[in-house]
């Protein structure tokens, strides 16, 4: 998660001592001390906006994580949402992480927890009710 705290001058909306490049481009980034190295394409109009959303999400999961004790699921996931989680999954935390990255990354920072959680309610809510 190096990637996420690190000042990208494009995407993250952030301060970098980085050259900027033409539009385009693809900027090769070595974080000092870990080496780790990165490789970022400019934002370009709409993706600046989504850039720095996505950004944003991720530090905010890197936040939830470190702030949930081991082996629970943070207190923001959704009630119906998490209960599943923790009924069905034998590593519930994991789950939830997966689910949020997938979301934030191959989504595009669309959140589909929510409409999950929506889903399972309205199972709780038939079968409590009886109805399909």
């Amino acid at each position: 998660m190096q990637l996420v705290d690190f000042p990208c001058p494009w995407h993250g909306g952030l301060s970098s001592p980085m050259p900027r490049g033409p539009e385009g481009d693809i900027l090769c980034v070595t974080q000092t001390g870990t080496q780790a190295t990165f490789y970022a394409r400019r934002a370009q109009g709409e993706d600046l906006a989504l850039g720095r959303d996505l950004s944003g999400q991720l530090r905010e999961v890197v936040a939830q994580v470190l702030r949930t004790p081991p082996d629970e699921v943070p207190l923001e996931v959704p009630e119906h949402y998490r209960t599943w989680l923790i009924e069905n999954d034998p590593d519930p935390m994991n789950a939830w992480l997966d689910q949020r990255l997938a979301d934030i990354v191959l989504n595009r920072g669309n959140d589909t927890i929510a409409r999950v959680n929506q889903l399972l309610a309205h199972k709780q809510e038939s079968a409590e009710s009886g109805s399909p």
